[in-house]
């Protein structure tokens, strides 16, 4: 008889044990990597409380002392999880081929489940870095919407996408989402341009414009708050953030922000460093993509220091520079998923990617991990993660423009 669901079950919980699935998400993904986790975000919300101000009711008077009224300053960051899935689906036919050959069976499961952790692994790692509005690049001015072939503003950007993503579009960054979605067929990652074999994208997308957002169908205002939205390039209005109005202490409740565009990368990091640590804060990493990174080494030269940094609990680890920091020295690390015109100095551990349950977890909670599809003959293996990043001390982390 052909392997079934039951049979097959058994394979899968042995060859994904838990550390399986994590492990494979970390390689190429330092800043997911390193992040400190926490498993248990059970509940609707988790509060990040930060104080921002210490009493101020002080004074060489001491009548002025005793009248002050400045208590002490804080708030509560009221995280929310947002969730993230991908599916791996083994046709029935599939499954008869491999006939009494658990062996045969498991190899087609593992290519298919590999492939989907590894796309929930980079679109989580894409997204700690990016602003919740699940945006991944935007059209270039001067593409043409009204062929089959649109390029990136920003080449580099073309690590986020891959042939099969079905992408939608809006006018605005998490807003002006226009109507419909186009499947991609082809990319030409030397030049930045991704193809679509549906027509001309601006027929499948209706309205479409250059200089639009561009995201993955179903992702728009669903991704967690990564880097871009914690600590923005530019000051945050009044609007809330986590229930948090920033405006009280911007640096404190936003972090520090430098433009150093046009410095030696060597300087702008010591820039930097220096402004964060003039806050109180101690920054252990620093990440910038590896165009950046190689621009540093070939800067530093001679000078460079190289380290490397792992990954507790694993056998991975990552190839940095060590740089001195005001306070101690600081990683640099090429991190795949960090925009072009910036890079970041963070005090690590006031860092935490929070989940319920591990991230990326195979959903198994019926006792199985594999399920009949309602709408194909095939099998399915849910991949699952329910999260969020969170940050206990915003003003001791920084991000500095460089383009």
């Amino acid at each position: 008889m052909a392997i079934d669901m039951t049979s097959a079950d058994f394979a899968l919980k042995e060859h994904y044990k838990a550390m399986k699935p994590t492990d494979m998400v970390y390689k190429n993904n330092p800043f997911y990597a390193l992040v400190p986790k926490y498993t248990k975000f059970t509940g609707d919300i988790m509060p990040v409380p930060q104080i921002y101000a210490n009493p101020q009711n002080r004074s060489a008077t001491f009548s002025n002392a005793i009248n002050g009224t400045g208590n002490t300053k804080g708030v509560k960051f009221n995280l929310t999880r947002v969730q993230d899935y991908s599916i791996a689906e083994i046709s029935h036919e599939v499954m008869l081929a491999s006939e009494d050959n658990a062996g045969a069976f498991l190899k087609v499961a593992t290519m298919e489940i590999d492939g989907a952790i590894h796309s929930l692994g980079r679109s989580t790692a894409t997204a700690l870095f990016r602003d919740g509005t699940g945006t991944i690049g935007r059209i270039s001015t001067g593409s043409t919407v009204a062929s089959a072939t649109i390029t990136l503003a920003d080449i580099r950007d073309i690590v986020n996408f891959e042939v099969g993503m079905v992408i939608g579009a809006s006018s605005a960054l998490g807003s002006g989402a226009r109507t419909g979605s186009a499947a991609i067929s082809a990319i030409n990652r030397n030049t930045g341009t991704i193809t679509t074999a549906g027509g001309n994208w601006s027929t499948q997308i209706s309205s479409l414009a250059t200089s639009d957002y561009l995201y993955v169908a179903g992702d728009l205002n669903k991704k967690l708050s990564g880097l871009d939205a914690w600590i923005p390039l530019a000051d945050p209005s009044s609007t809330a953030f986590f229930g948090v109005d920033r405006t009280a202490d911007i640096v404190r409740l936003s972090g520090v922000r430098k433009n150093v565009v046009g410095q030696p990368l060597e300087e702008a990091l010591t820039d930097v460093i220096a402004a964060i640590c003039q806050e109180g804060g101690n920054p252990t990493h620093a990440f910038m993509n590896h165009i950046n990174y190689a621009s540093l080494e070939k800067q530093l030269g001679s000078k460079k220091v190289l380290t490397r940094e792992d990954v507790k609990g694993t056998d991975i680890g990552f190839d940095g520079i060590k740089v001195t920091g005001l306070k101690g020295p600081v990683t640099v690390l090429p991190d795949l998923n960090c925009q072009n015109d910036r890079f970041y100095a963070l005090q690590l551990d006031t860092w935490t990617f929070n989940s319920l349950g591990e991230s990326p977890n195979l959903f198994d909670a019926d006792g199985t991990k594999m399920l009949r599809s309602t709408s194909a003959d095939s099998l399915q293996v849910r991949v699952t993660s329910y999260h969020q990043l969170g940050c206990e001390a915003v003003g001791f982390n920084g991000v500095g423009q460089i383009a």
